[in-house]
């Protein structure tokens, strides 16, 4: 593991929720899947949308507090509590110079809380569901690609070790218990997109299994009971067998043109059992 940190240029608005303390017991994600979608004219700094996997359904819409940019969202990460979230906005988004903003947004409203902003494309947001720490994988200008722990509170990136930059991967997903590391990469051509288990300890890929869907890839979740769900290009979701990668077609969003195009997945955490009042 490289014991070295990226410099990065921060402006921290307001903090960020702190994360969970190490565990033995991993943190148990709902069964609520939640999208973030690229923006529009109605919409510029995108949607948080949730998505029914039995049906398609999406339901409700959050439309995140912002202007009309060059800017579009990559990825969410729900904080511990489940009722905010981490979305990161790139900036310059077909430009050679990219900037990415993390904001803290609360779900009931969408309103951004804070922020704080790292050169460069920050993307694959994941918590480690047993020690909290937030994982991502950095492009930086000349495109060196890196799978990096994320200190929100100090602007910081330590890096892991490098991505093949040919793969482009785009989505991280721990498992469950936090020992397997997948990704996905989203190349924008079918032929070059697969399913990828990553060595945690130095970014090393250990399996590949090709992308065989008839659109490209674009985004990786698991669930609480282990299944991986990928989405790709228009919004059909499958279930990704470990062993081969093999797809199973799970349903097809109903409404994409309410959504958007879907670029990032989380499961919401599951939200702690409130007692009635005496």
């Amino acid at each position: 593991m490289h014991a070295s940190a990226c410099a990065i240029v921060s402006v921290a608005l307001v903090l960020f929720v702190e994360s969970p303390a190490p565990s033995e017991e991993p943190v148990a994600p709902s069964s609520e899947l939640w999208a973030v979608c690229t923006g529009n004219a109605e919409a510029p700094s995108g949607r948080l949308v949730r998505i029914d996997l039995a049906s398609g359904t999406v339901d409700p819409l959050v439309t995140i507090e912002g202007s009309a940019g060059e800017h579009e969202p990559v990825e969410l990460a729900f904080l511990p509590g489940g009722e905010e979230l981490l979305v990161a906005q790139l900036h310059g988004a077909g430009t050679a110079r990219h900037v990415t903003h993390l904001q803290t947004v609360v779900l009931a409203d969408g309103r951004v809380r804070g922020e704080v902003r790292f050169d460069g494309w920050l993307d694959a947001l994941e918590f480690h569901p047993r020690s909290g720490a937030l994982w991502g994988m950095h492009c930086d200008d000349q495109g060196r690609r890196r799978l990096v722990r994320v200190d929100a509170r100090k602007g910081k990136l330590e890096v892991v070790g490098d991505l093949p930059d040919e793969e482009f991967p785009r989505s991280l997903a721990f498992s469950p218990d936090g020992r397997e590391l997948w990704a996905l990469t989203c190349t924008n051509q079918i032929e070059r997109d697969a399913l990828l288990l990553l060595d945690p300890s130095d970014a090393k890929v250990l399996k590949r299994f090709p992308w065989t869907t008839e659109k490209p890839a674009h985004a990786l979740e698991i669930a609480a009971d282990g299944r991986l769900i990928a989405v790709e290009w228009g919004g059909t979701f499958y279930e990704l067998e470990r062993a081969n990668g093999r797809p199973t077609r799970l349903a097809t969003v109903s409404n994409p043109t309410l959504a958007g195009i879907v670029t990032g997945l989380d499961f919401r955490p599951k939200l702690p059992e409130r007692r009635p009042a005496r």
